[in-house]
C-alpha cells in the first residue's frame, strides 16, 4: 500500500491493482471494517516500454467503519520521477484527498454525563466532507526505497455539513523497504513504517 501512504510511490512497482478487506473483532457490536482498493497506472506500460515512466497515476477508493464513525475516502495520487543514477531515482508526489465521515449518535458514549460535544450528536446523524492534500519524495531502487509523506497538509480546513472536528492533524510518514533474490524462485522483501501525528499550539484571534 506505499501509494497509499506517499503519493511519490504511486507507480514504484508498474501498473497494478490491489485490494484489502479487515473485518476485525467479527461479531462485536461497532467493530473496525476497512474495505480497500487501489488502482495505479505507470504511462511507461501504455507504450510497453520495458523502463519505469516519468509520470504516475493513482486512485485509491477506501471504505472504514469503527464504532459511531464510518468514512469514505477517495485519494487520486500522482508522481513523477528524476532519474540520478542508472538504477535509483527520485519521485515526487502530490495527491488529493476527498473524504466524506458520518457519525451515528444513536452508538456514542461519554464517559461524563451531559458532555455538551458530544450530547448534541445523540441519537441522529452527522456527516462532514474534507477536501485536503498530500505530498511525499522518496528515492527508489529495483532493490529498496526510502521515503517520507505527509497527509492533511491543509489540516482539513476546507470542509463542509457538519463541523464536529475542527481540525485534521498533518500526519507524517516514513517508510523503507528492502528486498533481494535468493534464488531465481525465491526473494527476501522487508517493509517498514512509521507514523508521526503532529499537534500544534491553538490560534490566537
Amino acid at each position: 500500500m506505499q501509494g497509499y501512504f506517499n503519493p511519490a510511490l504511486t507507480g514504484y512497482e508498474g501498473s497494478m491493482v490491489k485490494g484489502l478487506v479487515r473485518n476485525q473483532w467479527a461479531g462485536w457490536e461497532g467493530a473496525p471494517n476497512t474495505y480497500f482498493i487501489s488502482t495505479e497506472l505507470d504511462l511507461a506500460d501504455l507504450s510497453g516500454s520495458s523502463d519505469m515512466g516519468k509520470n504516475s497515476f493513482g486512485i485509491n477508493l477506501l471504505t472504514d467503519e469503527f464504532g459511531a464513525f464510518r468514512e469514505n475516502e477517495l485519494l487520486l495520487s500522482y508522481s513523477t520521477r528524476v532519474r540520478i543514477t542508472k538504477s535509483a531515482q527520485l519521485r515526487l508526489g502530490a495527491g488529493v484527498n476527498i473524504n466524506s465521515i458520518r457519525l451515528d449518535g444513536t452508538q456514542l458514549t461519554t464517559e461524563q454525563a451531559n458532555d455538551p460535544t458530544v450530547m448534541q450528536y445523540f441519537g441522529g446523524f452527522a456527516k462532514m466532507n474534507v477536501l485536503d492534500f498530500n505530498l511525499g519524495l522518496s528515492l527508489t531502487h529495483p532493490k529498496y526505497y526510502v521515503s517520507y509523506g505527509v497527509h492533511n497538509v491543509n489540516q482539513g480546513a476546507m470542509s463542509s455539513g457538519d463541523i464536529f472536528m475542527e481540525k485534521k492533524p498533518r500526519i507524517g510518514i516514513a517508510q523503507a523497504g528492502f528486498r533481494n533474490s535468493l534464488t531465481p524462485n525465491l526473494d527476501v522483501i522487508v517493509n517498514g513504517c512509521g507514523v508521526h501525528k503532529a499537534t500544534f499550539p491553538p490560534i490566537s484571534n
